[in-house]
């Protein structure tokens, strides 16, 4: 007799246990779905992206051996170029822009109408503030 009070008792217990392990599983990952549980730690330091001038932009580009400098694969005529961290001292950006090749293509076969589809990189400047 004790030892089926003993068995029950510990599977009670048990499933008790696992009940409660599912509970905060399940029940948690459903709150993160639904509601905000990011908090932040520290304080922003106030210097902005456009304030540094070490700092790169992911700017799409393909690497090639031949080429001392990557050839560009989107639309730059939107963005500083202080952000594609390089330069070269002999030719302008424009020079390895892909976009600019595919456009000369396409007028050469005579497509019309088509768009050519590469990313457009864009950059708003923040509003300079009067303080």
């Amino acid at each position: 007799r004790i030892c089926r009070f003993y068995g029950w008792t510990s599977i009670a217990i048990l499933a008790l246990v696992c009940c409660i392990y599912i509970q905060k599983g399940l029940v948690g990952s459903i709150v993160r779905i639904f509601f905000k549980v990011y908090e932040p730690e520290g304080d922003a330091e106030g210097t902005t992206f456009s304030n540094c001038r070490d700092i790169e932009a992911y700017i799409p580009e393909i690497r090639v051996s031949q080429i001392p400098f990557p050839l560009l694969a989107c639309d730059i005529s939107d963005i500083d170029t202080q952000f594609l961290g390089w330069e070269d001292p002999d030719r302008s950006f424009e020079f390895y822009n892909l976009l600019n090749d595919m456009e000369r293509f396409l007028e050469d076969k005579e497509i019309t109408g088509g768009q050519v589809n590469f990313s457009t990189v864009k950059y708003w400047p923040p509003e300079e503030s009067g303080t």
